[in-house]
């Protein structure tokens, strides 16, 4: 799904796959800031507010669509 989460979002991922691990890590860095610069936390906080804010819509559906089947495999045991 990897391409399409990364349509979904509008933006590309870091994509951490750990092996022998049943979890992966997907992430996105702010790298062009500096984070002691205090004249520019708006601006990092609306773009960590945007970014969140893609998150949540993108992986909300996802994650109440694992936990529907999850429920589901539960009811059969």
């Amino acid at each position: 799904q990897k391409e399409a989460i990364e349509r979904e979002l509008g933006f590309p991922l870091e994509w951490d796959v750990m092996e022998g691990r049943r979890t992966s890590r997907m992430a996105i860095y702010k790298r062009d800031t500096d984070c002691m610069n205090e004249a520019d936390w708006p601006a990092q906080h609306a773009w960590f507010i945007d970014k969140l804010e893609a998150f949540r819509a993108c992986f909300q559906p996802r994650v109440a669509q694992l936990s529907a089947f999850a429920a589901a495999i539960s009811a059969q045991h």
